[in-house]
């Protein structure tokens, strides 16, 4: 990360966020730019970490997305009871 083009606010929030730091770490410089030009958007606290919230979404949903490749490639299916178990485990991974 470019300490003088992230705003404060933004790494305080993504320090306290985990999920958020790992799927920031994950993404293309292109990714990062376009996040970086949101979180120079957000007008309030509440904004940013809105923003951090939402990458950790993103990260958990890819992640899910992959496994469920996985799935699907060795023939199997998930039920909706699986994706919710998987989404818990991805959660509670350390």
């Amino acid at each position: 990360m470019d300490s003088g083009n992230v705003p404060i606010g933004f790494g305080l929030a993504l320090a306290m966020n985990e999920p958020a730091m790992e799927g920031y770490a994950k993404m293309t410089e292109e990714q990062k730019q376009s996040i970086l030009v949101r979180a120079h958007q957000a007008r309030s606290k509440k904004e940013m970490q809105a923003l951090v919230a939402s990458m950790a979404e993103l990260d958990l949903m890819s992640e899910m997305l992959r496994r469920e490749r996985s799935m699907l490639a060795g023939s199997e299916t998930a039920s909706m009871e699986q994706m919710q178990t998987m989404a818990e485990n991805i959660l509670h991974e350390d």
